[in-house]
């Protein structure tokens, strides 16, 4: 099994309406959350999982609900749903309140993506939880980091000497770098970070072209080769995130 990462955003009020009442149900599925819960209990004798604790998250705000909740109620509704398809489980979760907002299925492009949220995290301090597959973070560090990615990725993209085989700005996405631009301008400590990262991106992507292209799982060569993508994914979820006034929290789920 290959690398995996999702980043999820909640819902606080479709929890409440929806989810929860899913999670304490114990006619609507042919499985009970809390039964699912115990059978899981019992193959593993280091299970920390508490039920009535993730019903109480869900009530009072789904926003708090931790990457390990969040995924034994995702595994849950994958045992009993019987879906045939990521995409209709996924479209289900959002009607409960998980919106799965950008996913990386490749390797070599989550190393990449991931690599420079840790780039980002040493030099930009996190106070939310953060563990070694993922966890939940506030939203206005997230949009931090998502700047940082979109003008990251505008600045691979804008120089001459890289090659680039994605599609040209559409005139909403140039809008759109222009306004983040304009916000960060005297961000120094911003600048400085992506200038510096930028330097060392281009500097592994020529000794990537240099020794003929041998060094593919390189994080460096692969933020260039996916800079579209994630320029692309980074700007959705800043739009979804702005939208949302109630989402102050995301969930990374980062396995492998």
């Amino acid at each position: 099994m290959g690398r995996h990462t999702s980043i999820y955003k909640l819902n606080k009020q479709a929890a409440k309406d929806v989810l929860y009442h899913d999670l304490i149900s114990d006619t609507k599925f042919t499985k009970s959350f809390s039964t699912y819960v115990d059978e899981r209990r019992k193959e593993d004798k280091d299970y920390e999982i508490s039920a009535g604790k993730i019903f109480q998250t869900v009530l009072v705000d789904f926003n708090q609900i931790s990457l390990n909740e969040l995924f034994e109620i995702e595994s849950w509704y994958y045992d009993v749903l019987h879906q045939k398809s990521n995409s209709k489980l996924n479209e289900y979760l959002m009607q409960v309140g998980i919106e799965l907002m950008f996913e990386i299925s490749t390797t070599a492009w989550c190393h990449s993506f991931m690599f420079q949220f840790g780039n980002f995290t040493n030099v930009f301090e996190m106070k939310s939880h953060y563990g070694s597959y993922g966890g939940n973070i506030e939203v206005s560090y997230f949009l931090g980091f998502l700047d940082y990615m979109i003008l990251l990725m505008d600045k691979i993209k804008e120089d001459e000497t890289i090659e680039d085989c994605f599609a040209d700005y559409t005139p909403d996405e140039k809008e759109a770098i222009e306004l983040i631009k304009h916000s960060r301008k005297d961000d120094e400590k911003m600048q400085s970070t992506i200038y510096k990262e930028f330097n060392i991106i281009k500097t592994g992507w020529m000794e990537y072209k240099k020794n003929g292209e041998q060094n593919w799982r390189s994080p460096e060569a692969n933020t260039i080769l996916a800079h579209g993508y994630f320029f692309e994914g980074c700007l959705k979820m800043k739009q979804l995130l702005l939208a949302d006034p109630e989402a102050t929290h995301v969930i990374i789920d980062d396995s492998y």
